[in-house]
């Protein structure tokens, strides 16, 4: 794929000429990959409703006379083109040397790790195994007694 009009003929947005006597006009291709062409079309009815820009293109074309039909084909070759170009536009990706260091502190919007090791520990549970020893100890609890009487 070296231009978009080989990229709108992969995803069947290409016109091809439907003309016969002296009407001139075009149609999609029927070829080409059928995914990306539905892809291209839920697209356009998606922008047709909510983009501001592709509204009062629809407006313009629509007074000058063309279908919806037709205005839909238009915009599945623009959108084409514009996917082509994202594509295939190369992003300059900066060298590993520019990048900031992983754990620097100002960047990273985590908080600090807890202190889990033997002396930082504050006698609150830290763990599911801890958590259960403490919950099934034998010393009645004011939240668990009536549980512990039970057993």
């Amino acid at each position: 794929m070296r231009t978009e009009a080989s990229f709108a003929a992969l995803c069947g947005a290409a016109p091809i000429p439907a003309s016969s006597g002296r009407t001139n006009r075009h149609r999609l291709s029927r070829g080409g990959d059928r995914a990306a062409n539905a892809a291209l079309y839920r697209i356009a009815l998606v922008r047709m409703g909510s983009d501001s820009r592709t509204r009062e293109y629809a407006a313009r074309q629509t007074a000058a006379g063309r279908t919806k039909k037709v205005i839909i084909r238009l915009l599945k070759r623009a959108i084409a083109r514009e996917v082509f170009r994202c594509l295939t536009t190369t992003v300059n990706v900066p060298e590993i040397a520019d990048l900031r260091p992983c754990g620097s502190p100002r960047t990273s919007p985590l908080p600090p790790p807890h202190d889990t090791s033997e002396s930082g520990r504050t006698g609150s549970p830290t763990s599911n195994a801890e958590l259960a020893v403490s919950t099934t100890s034998p010393t009645p609890t004011a939240t668990g007694s009536k549980l512990l009487d039970q057993q």
